[in-house]
């Protein structure tokens, strides 16, 4: 398997980026955030922030991106697009399950983040 991993952190383009690729590749994307939110709804979290916190805190952190790798293979896709990596563990682990990975880190302006933050989030939302 073949992978793209995009880092950074939040409104730095990695989405829009990742889809983009997809479009002209027809490889499919996988976002860390999402399959984090799958796994809230299923254990009924209240918190997103409390869920990932007490996650990182018991060693678990790999589990994400071992689910994406997972997902990737029951496709049998051969290319794949694994979008907010956060740590350099999951870009080692990645790196290992991978015959090719390119894991490519995105940063802009933190102006231009609030912006594009406030454009997903609302007006008056404060970037996280």
């Amino acid at each position: 398997m073949n992978l793209l991993v995009l880092m950074g952190e939040n409104a730095t383009g990695k989405t829009a980026i990742g889809h983009e690729v997809m479009l002209r590749t027809d490889s499919p994307v996988f976002e860390i955030g999402d399959i984090i939110r799958k796994r809230i709804s299923r254990l009924r979290e209240d918190s997103v922030l409390a869920y990932i916190e007490r996650t990182i805190r018991q060693g678990d952190r790999l589990s994400w991106a071992e689910e994406a790798v997972d997902q990737i293979e029951a496709g049998q896709n051969i290319n794949a697009i694994i979008i907010g990596v956060r740590a350099r563990a999951e870009v080692d682990f990645l790196r290992n399950a991978a015959s090719s990975c390119l894991a490519v880190a995105l940063t802009t302006t933190q102006d231009i983040r609030l912006r594009r933050w406030r454009e997903r989030e609302g007006p008056q939302a404060d970037i996280q």
